[in-house]
């Protein structure tokens, strides 16, 4: 695990030779004393060789997807306060039609569970039966 920190860490032309170097003091503080002992001094030595000019040059923290990103996001905001009302009232239309499609999927919902009962064989219905004029109802 700690050779794999050291991989990530450091510059390539420098991992053989501090690999090794940390290797050979592995085997030796091993022979000297316990293994608990020894992997513990061993990744003491690879946290205390994380050093500025052994360590790999980092990407640039500026790509050009997060300048173009900062780019559209300000001609958007710009676009919206300069044409406030137009803008206002297409977003005022969309959360409309949300809500709308939000509340028919809830009815809808709401109608398909009515008869998912656990003991749906013991539920009636009760209606109003109309009667015409001329016929019985039983």
């Amino acid at each position: 695990m700690a050779s794999k920190l050291l991989r990530l860490m450091l510059k390539k032309d420098l991992f053989e030779e501090v690999s090794g170097d940390l290797y050979e003091q592995f085997i030796f503080t091993l022979e000297a004393n316990n293994s608990k002992k020894a992997k513990l001094n061993y990744w003491y030595q690879v946290l205390h060789y994380m050093r500025p000019f052994a360590l790999r040059k980092s990407k640039s923290k500026h790509s050009n997807h997060t300048i173009m990103l900062r780019s559209y996001l300000l001609i958007a905001f710009r676009n919206l306060t300069k044409h406030r009302f137009h803008n206002s009232l297409n977003i005022l239309s969309l959360a409309i039609g949300f809500s709308a499609c939000l509340a028919i999927y809830l009815f809808i919902e709401d109608e398909k569970s009515f008869d998912q009962h656990s003991k749906k064989d013991n539920l009636y219905r009760l209606c109003e039966v109309q009667s015409f004029p001329g016929t019985k109802v039983q």
